[in-house]
């Protein structure tokens, strides 16, 4: 694969996810693909999996929505810089417990590093600002830090 295919799957899988176009957003996955998102300490291995973690996040914010600020590929890596805002209107589940719904909006910044072969995206490692969400959200102070998406 060349990097402007791999760099067209990445912004197809955001593009999907902003959609909920959950179909289209398990094509660009590798049958044993894995997630990993570094901040929660979850990983997801498999279609099925995945996309029941990612939409979960579509729960907790059912109006997020992905923007790619800046993406470079080589080879068959491709990392994104992310920022995802949305609006807190459902319980989110994390490693800590629920969060009921705050009523509060999320610019959560994020650097993606996907591999990709044979089309299909083959292990996607998510690191996101946990501090800055949970701050923004309330759900820790924001005393001495600065908020998120600022």
């Amino acid at each position: 694969m060349d990097t402007r295919q791999c760099l067209d799957i990445a912004r197809a899988s955001l593009e999907a996810f902003n959609a909920r176009d959950w179909d289209r957003f398990k094509s660009l996955l590798a049958p044993n693909g894995v997630y990993d998102e570094v901040a929660t300490g979850r990983r997801m291995t498999g279609r099925d999996e995945i996309v029941e973690a990612v939409r979960g996040w579509t729960t907790a914010f059912p109006d997020a929505e992905g923007t790619i600020e800046r993406a470079t590929a080589t080879q068959d890596i491709v990392t994104c810089e992310i920022t995802y805002r949305g609006t807190h209107r459902g319980d989110l589940s994390g490693p800590a417990g629920t969060i009921p719904p705050t009523g509060r909006s999320i610019a959560t910044r994020c650097a993606q590093v996907m591999q990709m072969s044979d089309g299909l995206i083959v292990e996607n490692c998510n690191y996101f600002d946990m501090l800055g969400m949970m701050q923004a959200l309330g759900a820790i102070p924001a005393e001495g830090a600065r908020e998120a998406g600022t």
